[in-house]
């Protein structure tokens, strides 16, 4: 194939793209795209927009493993109709990923995520090997800047994982600059009402809202998309909204219902704490969390919660809850170093006896 393709190369003295050929490999086909100075005779091709001399061939190739005609959809088909040569799939849209499933009262799949809370972006290209459904930088708790924000997106992106940012406040321009680099989501604390709730959607939203355009950011395929197609995209950012106190979850049925609001996240320490209440385990907190899924659920939306082992998550599944932040990047650390730890103390003894 290697022989056939220089071949064709030198008769028709071809000119590589960019600098030189390149090749994007997927599950299904890999592709070899090549700019010809005469016309070609075989592949598919079309008159490039950037270009009125220059003429695209698509030569497709099989790959190892089984034929996929959806990864042999036309560019036009694959880049939404605009003039990209070529773009690695994303990851499944937060809204794809979502999807209902046809069985239970409830239907939404469980998805599950641990808390980021260290700039580091290589821990999210290893958290992308584990197979878990998203991760959530904590930008409200620890120290990410903008700059770490970006970078932690951005290694999602590479690594395949869904990156969420739990913002340190509601402000237009806080929401504005994460849905920008991309996020797949935002988890909004402190959301005491339907009004905030309603400001938030307003802020965050093209279709419905006054989110504020620009086709340069990553989430816009940095200019490549088009308008339309970048307002598309924006849109399918998924908005948790965080309810934390004894106001909120008086207001929970009607800020669950908020039109654009995809979800309602529990944050039962806040919300203990507001209440009079010292530990999350209470009556009193475990009721108001009743009620906080059950509001989720009447309004069809996410029910999210932060819970420190996935043991804890199994308590709260058969009430509602489908969305969990299972610890940190921190407690698993720990956790493991602790082990370590316990070994090391384990042999001590054996040695000294």
């Amino acid at each position: 194939m290697i022989v056939l393709l220089a071949m064709v190369a030198r008769f028709f003295r071809y000119r590589k793209c960019g600098s030189r050929c390149w090749w994007n490999r997927t599950k299904s086909a890999a592709v070899a795209q090549y700019r010809l100075s005469n016309f070609p005779f075989f592949g598919k091709f079309r008159r490039s927009e950037s270009s009125n001399s220059t003429l695209v061939l698509y030569l497709h190739f099989p790959p190892k493993t089984g034929l996929s005609a959806k990864m042999h959809r036309s560019e036009e088909e694959e880049n939404g109709g605009h003039d990209v040569e070529w773009r690695r799939n994303r990851y499944p849209s937060p809204r794809q990923r979502q999807r209902r499933t046809a069985s239970g009262d409830h239907g939404m799949t469980v998805q599950c995520g641990i808390f980021l809370k260290t700039t580091s972006p290589h821990i999210v290209e290893v958290l992308g090997t584990c197979g878990l459904d998203f991760a959530v930088v904590d930008a409200e708790h620890a120290p990410f800047d903008r700059a770490a924000i970006d970078l932690m997106i951005l290694a999602g992106r590479a690594a395949g994982l869904p990156i969420f940012v739990r913002v340190p406040d509601d402000r237009h321009s806080t929401l504005l600059s994460a849905l920008d680099m991309g996020a797949a989501g935002l988890l909004v604390p402190h959301v005491d009402s339907a009004a905030q709730a309603a400001e938030i959607v307003r802020n965050t939203r093209f279709s419905t809202g006054q989110r504020g355009y620009s086709g340069g950011p990553r989430y816009a395929g940095y200019g490549s998309l088009g308008m339309a197609e970048a307002l598309r995209r924006g849109d399918e950012a998924v908005i948790l909204a965080q309810i934390e106190s004894g106001l909120a979850v008086e207001e929970c049925e009607a800020i669950a219902a908020t039109p654009g609001i995809d979800g309602v996240f529990i944050g039962r320490s806040d919300l203990s704490l507001s209440i009079g209440e010292a530990s999350a385990s209470t009556p009193a907190v475990i009721a108001a969390t009743r009620r906080i899924i059950a509001a989720g659920i009447a309004a069809n939306k996410r029910v999210g919660m932060f819970v420190a082992s996935p043991e804890e998550g199994a308590k709260f599944a058969p009430l509602g809850a489908d969305w969990f932040v299972i610890g940190s990047d921190q407690s698993i650390l720990r956790q493991g170093a602790r082990n370590v730890a316990a070994f090391a103390t384990q042999q001590k003894k054996g040695h000294a006896a």
